[in-house]
């Protein structure tokens, strides 16, 4: 039985999302976070429910948002390399942040919030697949305020190692390939990792999900696709733009010298054809 891939937005939020799971989560986001199970209480996903049409791009965000604890989190998984990605994380978190925030509210009602980006691509030089990053002063390294968070796991960067901390753990889950890969996660028996695994491969025996998954992976594929083609259009466009401007300018530069040494405007408009 082929093994669906937790990374793939919609397989992962199926996972996660399902308030059956809650205690998976909590034990990933505990994970994450570092912080005790206990004290990720109370969690309420905003956006659990799984869009119908998995094959329309243009509805294809499935980040997954939730409270816990009085702390915003959203967790987003990014397959494909995206470029400036620090940046669209910032401006997702940044609505996130503000959007519960009413005319004439205190900004004391704004809440604690934390961007969680699980990327199948490397996007920093370090070797730590999980980089952590806060608001803080340059030199004293005083964290201004708890509001702002950003986790970034980048998934390529753990192997079969001697790390055997938990979040490499589900990092691994996350990787997950293979009815192979499911026993080997299995060995550790860590009853939440466990619960996990039992619920992939529920999944993944599901012919419905499956031909989700297939949509869901066909449609990102297509994606990959048309932003290449455009990109080699682009590319083509822009090398015979700046091969006729530089004719442009040639040409230009050639009338100038004809100017400078007395040549008629007849004679250079019959020899350039300008």
């Amino acid at each position: 039985m082929k093994i669906l891939s937790p990374k793939l937005d919609i397989i992962f939020k199926r996972i996660f999302s399902d308030k059956d799971n809650s205690d998976i989560l909590a034990d990933f986001l505990s994970c994450i976070l570092d912080i005790d199970v206990e004290d990720i209480s109370d969690i309420q996903i905003e956006n659990g429910e799984l869009l119908p049409d998995f094959s329309d791009r243009k509805k294809s965000i499935l980040d997954l948002r939730l409270t816990a604890g009085g702390i915003k989190i959203n967790i987003e998984i990014q397959i494909s390399a995206y470029k400036d990605y620090e940046n669209r994380a910032l401006f997702y978190w940044s609505r996130l942040y503000s959007k519960d925030l009413q005319e004439g509210d205190s900004y004391s009602n704004l809440m604690p919030t934390y961007s969680i980006n699980i990327l199948d691509f490397n996007m920093f030089d370090s070797d730590d697949y999980h980089s952590t990053f806060l608001l803080t002063e340059q030199k004293r390294g005083e964290v201004m305020t708890n509001h702002i968070r950003f986790d970034f796991l980048e998934l390529r960067k753990v192997g079969n190692g001697k790390d055997m901390s938990r979040l490499s753990r589900w990092i691994k889950f996350l990787n997950i390939k293979s009815e192979e890969d499911a026993e080997m996660l299995e060995t550790y028996n860590d009853k939440k990792l466990n619960k996990a695994v039992s619920v992939i491969k529920h999944l993944s025996a599901d012919e419905r999900i499956q031909m989700e998954a297939l949509a869901r992976e066909m449609a990102a594929h297509d994606e990959a696709t048309i932003k290449e083609t455009y990109y080699e259009q682009g590319m083509r466009q822009g090398m015979q733009q700046g091969v006729q401007q530089g004719m442009r300018q040639s040409e230009q530069r050639i009338i100038e010298n004809m100017r400078k040494l007395g040549i008629s405007e007849d004679v250079i408009q019959s020899v350039t054809k300008i």
